[in-house]
């Protein structure tokens, strides 16, 4: 990974969103989390520390950056669609075949694009997007105008410059609005993709390139 660039960016695309990684576990569990993630972050402050010992702290973006709101548990950071939080570079994040991602997201709109984002982890070689070897990440697409959308479909995605473009998405709209929602992608090199919404697989349609 030398000379690589990552980035991690969350809630780039969704018009409000409310993210918060925290869990109601007992503190052996979450201790046994921490050890088995690459980076936790509980969005609960202004600074979005890493609660692991990899140190990859988030740093807020937009004008102005996203605020500090009553979260699932504890406080999270409301996103208007324009504002972010990004974590730069780091050799601890690489994950260069599996990768699970998950959230806790509260929606109260969309935005008229067919990725609302909730999470991407950029892999480039250069500071260039054209430079890109890997791209994988979690997005919402509202089910009909996105003025109107009551709900949204789930999404998740891999890009390598080697093994192309593969997203599946979830067979029917099953993020609503106004609600906390816990959303995870997977991409495992035995099983492939796979989405899950409040814990439970969901079923998903192939929409580009294959499964795994």
């Amino acid at each position: 990974m030398k000379g690589k660039n990552l980035q991690l960016i969350f809630g780039i695309s969704v018009l409000i969103l409310i993210l918060t990684s925290a869990f109601a576990l007992e503190a052996y569990a979450e201790e046994l989390l921490v050890q088995k993630t690459l980076a936790l972050w509980h969005f609960d402050e202004i600074q979005t520390p890493d609660a692991t010992e990899n140190e990859n702290i988030g740093i807020l973006g937009g004008n102005p950056p996203p605020t500090p709101v009553e979260g699932k548990f504890g406080k999270a950071l409301s996103f208007d669609g324009n504002n972010f939080v990004y974590v730069p570079y780091a050799p601890n994040l690489y994950t260069p075949d599996e990768v699970t991602i998950e959230a806790w997201i509260y929606v109260t709109g969309f935005k008229d694009t067919p990725y609302n984002n909730i999470l991407v982890i950029a892999y480039r070689a250069g500071l260039e997007w054209t430079t890109t070897t890997r791209i994988c990440g979690i997005s919402l697409t509202p089910c009909g105008k996105a003025a109107q959308a009551s709900k949204a479909y789930l999404r998740g995605y891999v890009y390598t410059d080697k093994e192309h473009f593969n997203e599946i998405i979830t067979i029917d709209p099953l993020i609503p609005l106004n609600q906390w929602i816990h959303v995870a992608f997977v991409r495992s090199l035995s099983t492939g993709m796979h989405l899950y919404v409040d814990g439970e697989e969901v079923k998903t349609n192939v929409t580009w390139g294959v499964k795994n």
